[in-house]
């Protein structure tokens, strides 16, 4: 009962109300286009709209353009749909196969080509999947549709929710089918809390109970094996990490332990508490493209950074992407001696030693091994910052980088 208080005040918060017309609005326009372009194809809402669990607020519309499979097996889609939404003037995303955004209204709109398939084995793409798993979740989900919007929230503030690159979390996929797997939020998250360190879910029990052993070993190292329910050779779990799923074990188990609302918060880093601590605090503009792209982009930079700042002592650090990404970093020290000592090979080790010399001016020999003295290239934090969002392997990841506090 106590359990049940909470989830009730937190669907209320999170529980959107009428469909936005656009939508419907958008589909129509897109499939008049279709029809003036002569092209075989329809388009209908997916995702978390088709499937009614989409969160209060949340404006991101997947739409597939579901093109005949006999008149289009076998060719390329994308400049077809590119085409025909020409007047929307959407941004061209690169992938497996091209697709479009564009935004109406407040609401963005992902545009999706996909071959109109009834089996996964006449699929082109692993895009041509998508819509057998939103009709696999209709047919499936009965009544659970409020408990999957809490379980995107729950694992939304508990920040494991994603299962890009640069996250590694819980696909909305993946919760849809533990959900229905668990029959409700609260029993998935009292099934969990009892996980070990490799659990495996097989819906439907497809492999009888051997899915380790008939599942392609790349596909099943991430600590959780889902089997998609749609295409069974599939790990529908294959990109969570480990410590995404340790963290959601423990955020599991203590909610259980002490069930409240603030749980389901997305919780925002204090950057006014980490800017009066000193932190180093930076602005970046990521490059324009897939997000799963750019974040992985977004996260090879946070750590190139992170590394070239170890000298100065790291005391925290992390990043944030919501409208703006902003990095910081919170140092024990912003300014270094002018020299440092670098440590080289092993006396005994003389052609390395010879090599070592010949670099370096300035060596010395101590407890065995030959040591030199070396200048800084920058000895402030301002300098040092100025130097890395410089580098080669940072422009070509970013579009811009500002320091805004030091």
């Amino acid at each position: 009962m106590k359990y049940q208080s909470v989830v009730e005040k937190v669907l209320k918060k999170i529980k959107p109300g009428k469909k936005s017309k656009v939508i419907e609005q958008v589909l129509e326009e897109i499939n008049e286009a279709l029809r003036e372009n002569s092209i075989k194809a329809k388009a209908i809402v997916g995702g978390s709209f088709a499937k009614n669990t989409y969160l209060k607020d949340k404006f991101d519309v997947d739409i597939f353009v579901k093109f005949h499979l006999k008149a289009y097996k076998g060719h390329a889609l994308s400049p077809l749909l590119q085409q025909a939404l020409k007047t929307f003037k959407p941004e061209t995303i690169h992938g497996s196969r091209d697709y479009f955004q564009f935004e109406k209204e407040g609401a963005s709109f992902e545009i999706v080509p996909v071959l109109n398939i009834k089996h996964p084995e006449e699929a082109d793409n692993i895009m041509d999947y998508s819509p057998l798993h939103v009709n696999w979740m209709m047919r499936n989900i009965r009544d659970l549709q409020d408990d999957v919007r809490l379980a995107k929230q729950f694992c939304k503030a508990c920040g494991v929710y994603g299962a890009e690159s640069y996250i590694r979390g819980f696909s909305g996929h993946t919760l849809d089918i533990l959900v229905i797997h668990f029959k409700g939020f609260l029993n998935f998250l009292k099934a969990a809390a009892e996980w070990g360190e490799k659990v495996v879910i097989d819906y439907g029990n497809y492999h009888k109970g051997k899915a380790l052993e008939i599942l392609n070993v790349a596909k099943t190292q991430s600590p959780l094996v889902v089997v998609d329910p749609v295409f069974h050779e599939r790990n529908a779990a294959a990109n969570l990490n480990t410590e995404k799923f340790e963290q959601f074990k423990e955020c599991t188990k203590a909610f259980l332990n002490n069930p409240s609302e603030k749980f389901f918060i997305e919780k925002k880093v204090d950057l006014e508490r980490l800017e009066k601590k000193g932190a180093v605090l930076l602005t970046i503009t990521p490059r324009k493209g897939r997000k799963d792209v750019a974040g992985s982009k977004l996260l090879k930079v946070y750590e190139f950074i992170n590394k070239g700042l170890k000298d100065y002592g790291v005391i925290e650090s992390g990043w944030e992407w919501d409208e703006d990404v902003t990095m910081w970093f919170l140092l024990e020290k912003k300014e270094l001696d002018p020299t440092f000592i670098h440590e080289g090979p092993p006396l005994e080790q003389r052609p390395f030693v010879a090599a070592f010399k010949k670099k370096h001016k300035k060596t010395f020999e101590e407890k065995g091994k030959i040591k030199a003295e070396v200048k800084r290239d920058c000895t402030t934090i301002k300098k040092c910052l100025s130097f890395l969002l410089r580098e080669d392997y940072v422009t070509e990841r970013i579009k811009k980088g500002k320091v805004i506090s030091y």
